[in-house]
């Protein structure tokens, strides 16, 4: 089968001299920043042949597996599990390929017992009690399962995890919600980004690297979100 650079050798020309030769070369991101926020994008978005080219290129970059697997873990919450089960599958393909031994050592730092105090410990400094007051109004048991699903399963399980910092965290948070077009939510996390350090120009730094994946409308988007909030 003939590759696009073969039968579409303009477009490939006209997206690669945009990739190398304009987004490259802004320096507002590390690597880390750069090669997660387009792997987080690609997997959210199934681009599986693309996410596997990104995949590649980060390990040759340096960025480790760990780092690779866990951000993919952090998104799962985000968009549901099946996505990054198929994300997994490409992204595993890759590791063969490049020899490295699966599964990889696990990052789990709670258990079945210690994920709703872990999970709770890790969102009130970030997030406080947002969650549990916005659906305080929800019938029972809803009204205290829902708040207290989120604890548990984004923070218990997946944000308590090693390999990966908080910063790295919402930024994949950011990047998924941007990708998922998820306005509202993208907002609260604009602001987690804020609290745990990522700053503005990191945050539209990663958007904008991701414009070849995502088109301008759903970064214009997000960047409109991230540009109106701050901190007290």
């Amino acid at each position: 089968m003939r590759t696009t650079e073969q039968t579409d050798p303009e477009f490939m020309a006209i997206q690669n001299n945009f990739v190398e030769n304009e987004l490259n070369a802004l320096e507002v991101l590390t690597p880390l920043q750069k090669h997660i926020s387009l792997i987080t994008a690609l997997a959210v978005q199934q681009s599986f042949p693309q996410l596997k080219r990104q995949v590649r290129l980060a390990i040759d970059d340096g960025i480790a597996p760990l780092t690779i697997r866990e951000s993919l873990y952090v998104a799962a919450p985000f968009t549901g599990f099946p996505r990054i089960e198929n994300a997994l599958v490409a992204v595993n393909e890759v590791f063969n390929e490049k020899g490295i031994v699966l599964p990889l050592p696990s990052q789990a730092q709670s258990s079945n017992e210690s994920r709703y105090q872990a999970g709770l410990a890790i969102q009130l400094p970030i997030y406080g009690n947002e969650i549990k007051n916005a659906f305080a109004d929800l019938p029972a048991p809803y009204n205290q399962k829902l708040p207290a699903y989120l604890t548990e399963l984004l923070f218990g399980d997946f944000y308590s995890r090693s390999a990966i910092d908080n910063q790295t965290r919402e930024l994949v948070a950011l990047i998924t919600l941007a990708t998922l077009g998820a306005e509202k939510q993208l907002a609260s996390h604009a602001r987690g980004n804020l609290i745990v350090g990522n700053t503005k120009p990191e945050m539209i730094g990663a958007l904008v690297h991701c414009l070849p994946v995502l088109g301008f409308p759903a970064v214009f988007n997000a960047i409109n979100e991230v540009r109106n909030i701050d901190i007290d």
